[in-house]
């Protein structure tokens, strides 16, 4: 049976609690480590980090510039006019397990949070040097109904 216990990195994890982690340890993540466009993005990663592994985190923070990059481009530094551009846009970003978009008033409106769990591996080649375990899927739901603040 697996537990979910406070957000902790998986290699962090792996490194503190070993073999008695894998397939124990879950977690929400924003990170489909199953897609090809983790596997490739994690690479890159990996090639220019000292880091052993692409958390979550880095790919969350990934997504993050890569939208705020393109809004400010595309409409400058006002952080009210990044807004309402990021609020008309959806992006399909590498890595990620949904679309992301927005409800007009802010709320993520395609958010699918994935649950996945420290798997024994292998990991896919050039992917995991913090050792042989993997993230593997555990659930993918239907998207969540976004908040509706007038409902």
């Amino acid at each position: 049976m697996p537990i979910t216990g406070a957000y902790s990195p998986y290699a962090l994890v792996y490194n503190g609690a070993g073999e008695a982690a894998i397939n124990r340890y879950s977690d929400f993540d924003c990170a489909d480590y199953a897609s090809d466009g983790y596997q490739d993005l994690a690479r890159r990663f990996l090639a220019f980090s000292d880091q052993t592994f692409m958390e979550d985190d880095a790919v969350a923070g990934f997504g993050i510039v890569t939208m705020l990059a393109d809004a400010a481009a595309a409409v400058g530094d006002d952080p009210v006019a990044i807004a309402e551009y990021l609020h008309g846009q959806t992006y399909e970003l590498e890595g990620y397990p949904f679309t992301m978009a927005w409800t007009e008033w802010g709320e993520m409106s395609q958010a699918q949070p994935l649950f996945t769990t420290l798997g024994p591996g292998p990991a896919p080649e050039g992917v995991n040097e913090a050792g042989d375990w993997y993230p593997e899927t555990l659930l993918l739901p239907e998207p969540l109904e976004p908040y509706d603040p007038a409902g």
